[in-house]
Parts: structure tokens; sequence; C-alpha cells
């Protein structure tokens, strides 16, 4: 993902493979994840600006171009929801995002979590303070 935020540290060849996926995802983010998923819901809500894909048991990267950023995570016990949570609080903490940002970052930085007659009994959402 580092190599897709700052693609002049690649190798010629790669770098203009890496600018074509990050203009791709920018182009097309509805094909990332589908619709009303977090990948897609974040590309769109950055307008292209950040590269984000969810991968299996709780993997989730991002590439932030603007900020040479490249950012990976693992959920240990392989969660999604939490995956998107905590991706949508490293986004929210380290990228300067706008208004169309904020509110695609917004429903995953507090999640409610209902039980199986429909009651909210908790949520998702990061601790006090994280990340620093």
């Amino acid at each position: 993902m580092a190599g897709l935020a700052d693609p002049d540290r690649l190798a010629p060849i790669r770098a203009s493979a890496a600018r074509r996926i990050v203009a791709a995802f920018g182009a097309h983010p509805h094909l990332i994840a589908g619709t009303g998923r977090f990948d897609t819901a974040v590309v769109s809500g950055f307008g292209g600006a950040v590269v984000v894909k969810g991968g299996a048991e709780g993997v989730h990267a991002a590439a932030v171009p603007g900020l040479d950023l490249g950012i990976a995570l693992k959920i240990d016990d392989g969660a999604g929801r939490a995956a998107e949570t905590a991706m949508a609080a490293l986004l929210d903490r380290y990228t300067e995002a706008g208004p169309d940002a904020r509110a695609a970052l917004a429903p995953y930085l507090d999640r409610p979590v209902p039980n199986a007659a429909g009651d909210i009994v908790g949520s998702v959402r990061p601790a006090a303070g994280w990340p620093g």
C-alpha cells in the first residue's frame, strides 16, 4: 500500500501500474466492494484520494497518495466489522477528510450492535484516544 501511496519510489514499470490502480479505484469505486460497502463508500467519499480494500479474516489496507501513507491492519479475531471501524478511525485521524469523506466514515466510527430481536445492545467503536 505504501507503493500505491508513493509510486515514485518504485521501479518505473511498477510505478506506472500503481498509478493506474489508484486511478481505477477512484474512477470506479462501485467495483471495489459493491453498493453499501465500506470500501466503496470511503473511496467515493474521499473522491478517489484514498484507496481502501478489505481482505479475508479482518484484514484491511489503505493507501493515501496525497500523504504518501500506506496502512495495513489485521484484526486478530477476523472480524470485518472491527477492521472497518479501525480503518475508519485511522483515516479520520491521519487524513484531512472533507465533508463527504467524514460522512462516509461516520457510520463506521460508532456502529450499533443489535441482538436477534433488533434491540441495540452495544456498539463497535474505537477505544477512547485511539489512534493517538
